[in-house]
């Protein structure tokens, strides 16, 4: 799966996401062609942890939370095993009016990448990219740096706020940490049958040294979260536009029990004035993300 292919499956989910619901279907429609990542496809969601913006988790098995810390925690590591092919861990900073990650440790089967702003370290030499070592291989870009292993773990930074982690579907159940365990069930703040609160649960991965002091700032009720928009739960069934209607489900193109296509769907809340002229180009099956032109769609087809 292609570097890009998972930032744009992620980067359409967020948005949904922080508008009340995650729906796994993602469409992009010219006059000729409708490609649709839908339920079927769903495994590949499904096997990506994410973190963003003002402190925002998802889990592996879809679980949202904010867990507001500087501290230094594990993301995921393996547990079920005699032996730890893996363990990432990471750090936040608060950088002015901004959160940003800070610090990334990614130890894959003997291999050690520490990720900053500053450097690439491996085994504890400053490395140039790309860079290539028993079977990890570092990938840089202007606006992210990709980590990747032939044992099935893949790490995209955005050399800012955002991290994504995907593993292979081999460690279902063999995951500990914040990205919880990959069992299938959203259900990752219980324990042992009891469900736990999220300081408790956070606690328990936490990894700063003695010496070390981190911050755990408290959360007003509606976050912002870098440039996507997040709205209070008191508007459910309240919101027009493109966003969708925030009801829950993931019908947003839907009409009185029928569906209309998008363009009909975009077209009622176009609001130019009537000297105002836009575009509305044809999108071809391949769209750039960033710098990057993704190989994903051709995957998924």
């Amino acid at each position: 799966m292609g570097t890009t292919g998972l930032q744009c499956a992620l980067g359409l989910i967020y948005l949904k996401l922080l508008v009340g619901s995650l729906t796994q279907t993602v469409n992009i429609i010219d006059s000729a062609n409708k490609i649709s990542v839908d339920s079927a496809n769903a495994s590949h969601i499904d096997r990506v942890c994410s973190t963003w913006g003002h402190y925002h988790f998802k889990t592996f098995d879809g679980h949202f939370f904010q867990l507001a810390s500087t501290c230094n925690h594990v993301l995921a590591s393996q547990c079920g095993d005699n032996f730890e092919n893996f363990n990432i861990q990471m750090r936040r900073k608060i950088d002015g009016t901004s959160v940003t990650i800070s610090n990334i440790i990614l130890k894959l089967e003997g291999t050690v990448v520490e990720l900053s702003k500053k450097a690439v370290i491996v085994n504890g030499k400053i490395v140039s990219l790309p860079f290539v070592t028993f079977g990890v291989t570092v990938k840089g870009t202007m606006s992210s740096i990709t980590v990747e292993a032939k044992l099935g773990i893949m790490a995209i930074w955005n050399l800012d706020d955002s991290l994504d982690i995907e593993i292979d579907d081999k460690y279902k159940n063999q995951v500990c940490g914040l990205c919880r365990n990959f069992d299938g069930s959203s259900n990752d703040l219980e324990k042992e049958g009891s469900s736990q609160s999220l300081e408790d649960f956070a606690e328990t991965f936490k990894v700063d040294e003695p010496s070390e002091t981190c911050e755990e700032p408290e959360l007003s009720d509606v976050q912002s979260c870098g440039d996507k928009i997040e709205i209070d739960d008191k508007y459910k069934n309240q919101v027009c536009g493109l966003c969708g209607n925030f009801d829950g489900s993931s019908n947003d193109l839907e009409k009185e029990g029928s569906s209309q296509s998008l363009e009909d769907f975009a077209e009622t809340f176009k609001v130019d004035e009537p000297s105002e002229t836009c575009e509305e180009p044809e999108l071809s099956d391949v769209q750039s993300c960033g710098d990057k032109v993704s190989s994903w769609i051709d995957e998924m087809r």
